[in-house]
C-alpha cells in the first residue's frame, strides 16, 4: 500500500509565502503549479506529525516533469538541498516562523545543516518569539 500524505499546507498561507516565486525549485524554469512537501512518508528520515506542514517543508514545483515520478526528489541530499533552498528564500523574504515551522526545524535540523552550506539558523531568541535570526556567512572563495 503507498504511503499518502495527510499533513497539508494551509493555502492561504502557501500562497502569500510563494507568491514572489517564479521558479520551480527543482529545474529553475518559470511556470510551477504546485506546492509540494520536500520531506514526505517516501522520504527516508520522514517522523510523522503535523509539524511536516510547515512552510519550510514546501517547494514550488511543476507538477509534470519535476514531481510526479521523480524518483530524485527524495534522495537525501536532494532533499537537504530544497530544504536549505526554502529556507533561504522564505527568510529573506521576510517570511516569519510559526510555532510549526519551528518544531518542524527542529525536528529535521540534520537536513538544515551540513558541510558548505553559507546559512545556519542561530536559536539566538525563544522558540515563542516566532521568527528566526539568520546569519549569511561568507566563504573564503565567494
Amino acid at each position: 500500500m503507498a504511503k499518502t500524505l495527510s499533513d497539508r499546507f494551509n493555502e492561504t498561507e502557501a500562497q502569500r509565502a510563494w507568491g514572489f516565486q517564479n521558479h520551480c525549485h527543482w529545474c529553475g524554469e518559470n511556470g510551477w503549479d504546485s506546492i509540494h512537501h520536500i520531506v514526505s512518508p517516501q522520504s527516508e528520515c520522514h517522523k510523522k506529525g503535523s509539524f511536516n506542514a510547515s512552510l519550510l517543508n514546501s517547494a514550488p514545483m511543476h507538477n509534470e516533469g519535476c514531481h510526479l515520478y521523480n524518483a530524485e526528489l527524495h534522495k537525501p541530499e536532494n532533499e537537504k538541498r530544497l530544504l536549505r533552498k526554502t529556507l533561504l528564500l522564505l527568510t529573506t523574504n521576510g517570511y516569519r516562523f510559526t510555532k510549526k515551522d519551528h518544531t518542524f526545524y527542529h525536528i529535521y535540523q540534520h537536513l538544515f545543516e551540513g558541510s558548505g552550506e553559507s546559512i545556519k539558523v542561530l536559536s539566538a531568541e525563544p522558540l515563542s518569539s516566532m521568527h528566526p535570526t539568520i546569519k549569511k556567512e561568507v566563504k573564503p572563495n565567494e
